[in-house]
C-alpha cells in the first residue's frame, strides 16, 4: 500500500526523547540556545533539565544571569504543596493558607525579581521596591482561576498584583490593585517583554493603608472580575491567553496577606502529580 505520514502532538513524546530532541535543535546556538531550551523544559516540568540548561546558559554568557528564573524551591520539593490542598472533582485544585508555618512560603517560586517573600507572624509578607512576582509552584491553571485574600497594604503607594495564565515568556495577565500608573486598579495583558496593554482602569475605591482589606481576583473562561471588599472594580472579557501560572506580586513596598485561598482548573494529570507520594 501507499505510504502515509502521521503527525502526533509533541506531548506524546517521552520526556527523555523530548530533552534529546530539543538539545539537538539548539545544538551550536551557544548561550542563546541554552536560554531558549530552558523555558520549554519548564513548560514540560522537567525542572532538573531546565536548571541545567539555565546553568549552562549563564556559564557561557553571564549577562543572562538576571534573566533566568530561580528553580531551586521547585527542585527541592517538586510537587507537594505546603498549604492545605485538596482536589474538587478531577480537574479543580483548592489550596488554603493560614501562614501558621513558615514553610508555606516555599509554595511560591520567584518569577520576576527583585523581591522578598516570607511568612512572618502568621502572615505572608511580599516586599519589592520595583515589581516582584512569584508563581504558585509553576502550576498551570486552565480557563478558571480564583484568588481570595485578606491583605494589608503598607503605604498608599504599595501595590498588590494578581497574575493569571502567565508564562516564562512574560505572556499573560496582571491585575494591579492600588497602582500608580494608571492610578487605582487595573488589568493588563502582557504579550512578551516590554509589551503590555492596559485593558481596564478604575480609581475607586481607595485602599486604606494599614487596614485589612479583602481582595478577590476571578477569571472564568475569559471573563475577569476583581473585587475590593464587596465592590466590583473590574469586569471585562479577554480570552487571548487561557493557560499558565497563578502569580502573586507587589511593588512600591510591602503587602502582607493574612489569609489566602487559590482555586482553579488544571489538567487532572498535573493535579495527580501534586498529590503523588
Amino acid at each position: 500500500g501507499a505510504q502515509a505520514e502521521q503527525a502526533f502532538p509533541i506531548d506524546f513524546v517521552e520526556d527523555r526523547s523530548y530533552v534529546d530532541l530539543l538539545k539537538a535543535i539548539y545544538k551550536g546556538d551557544g548561550a542563546t540556545g541554552a536560554y531558549e531550551l530552558g523555558p520549554r523544559l519548564v513548560q514540560r516540568k522537567l525542572w532538573k533539565d531546565a536548571q541545567a540548561a539555565f546553568d549552562e546558559c549563564v556559564k557561557q554568557d553571564a549577562a543572562f544571569s538576571a534573566r533566568v528564573p530561580d528553580l531551586s524551591r521547585i527542585l527541592n520539593n517538586e510537587a507537594a504543596f505546603k498549604g492545605s490542598a485538596r482536589r474538587i472533582g478531577s480537574d479543580q485544585l483548592f489550596i488554603t493558607y493560614d501562614f501558621s508555618d513558615a514553610a508555606q512560603a516555599q509554595d511560591f517560586a520567584p518569577v520576576q525579581q527583585p523581591g522578598q517573600i516570607a511568612v512572618e507572624n502568621g502572615e505572608l509578607k511580599l516586599t519589592s521596591a520595583m515589581m516582584g512576582a512569584w508563581s504558585l509552584k509553576g502550576m498551570d491553571f486552565e480557563r478558571d482561576l480564583e484568588v481570595d485574600a485578606v491583605a494589608v497594604f503598607e503605604t498608599e503607594k504599595t501595590s498588590l498584583l494578581f497574575g493569571s495564565f502567565y508564562k516564562f515568556e512574560r505572556k499573560g495577565y496582571f491585575a494591579v490593585l492600588n497602582g500608580l500608573s494608571p492610578p487605582g486598579h487595573s488589568l493588563h495583558r502582557f504579550d512578551g517583554p516590554q509589551k503590555s496593554v492596559a485593558l481596564n482602569a478604575q480609581a475607586a475605591p481607595k485602599i486604606v493603608a494599614g487596614a485589612e482589606t479583602r481582595v478577590r481576583f476571578q477569571v472564568k473562561s475569559g471573563l475577569f472580575k476583581v473585587f475590593i471588599g464587596e465592590q466590583e472594580v473590574i469586569n471585562l472579557a479577554d480570552a487571548y491567553y487561557g493557560k499558565g501560572w497563578c502569580l502573586l506580586g507587589t511593588s512600591g513596598g510591602t503587602v502582607r496577606l493574612k489569609k489566602l485561598t487559590i482555586q482553579g482548573r488544571a489538567n487532572p494529570i498535573e493535579i495527580e502529580k501534586r498529590f503523588a507520594e
